[in-house]
């Protein structure tokens, strides 16, 4: 498959923003790679797409879109790094972000309390976080 045909088969509801396809064009790479597609390292993408939060234009291709991406720590790279495994879409899950307003009650109601671990921690980047799969 070649990558414009894999672009026209995303089951989207509305066109891809330029972010989005600058990082599935780089993850492509070359056509004849076969799958899985080579690592690209976060620090190429971030440099790529110039956005602080590039991982979650990513993180939203994989779960609302339903590509068929992968992040993990790479030794080669000292950081993380995202591929392509297959050019197999999964069935999109749109997912709701909480506004910042709806973050600060819930923090409010629970005593700004890990619901996982029961520490209290500010909210922040590294500390308490509202809609994190893996608590920090």
């Amino acid at each position: 498959m070649k990558f414009e045909e894999y672009i026209s088969s995303l089951p989207t509801k509305r066109k891809l923003s330029e972010v989005k396809l600058k990082i599935l064009k780089r993850l492509w790479g070359n056509e004849q790679d076969p799958f899985p597609k080579p690592w690209v390292s976060s620090a190429e993408l971030l440099e790529l797409t110039n956005q602080k939060y590039f991982d979650r234009r990513t993180r939203e291709m994989r779960d609302q879109v339903g590509c068929d991406l992968e992040s993990t720590y790479q030794e080669i790279f000292s950081g993380h790094a995202w591929r392509i495994n297959s050019e197999t879409l999964a069935p999109p899950q749109d997912r709701d972000y909480l506004t910042q307003a709806q973050k600060v009650k819930l923090f409010e109601n629970n005593d700004y309390c890990c619901a996982a671990c029961g520490l209290n921690i500010d909210a922040g980047v590294r500390g308490l976080q509202a809609d994190h799969k893996v608590p920090l």
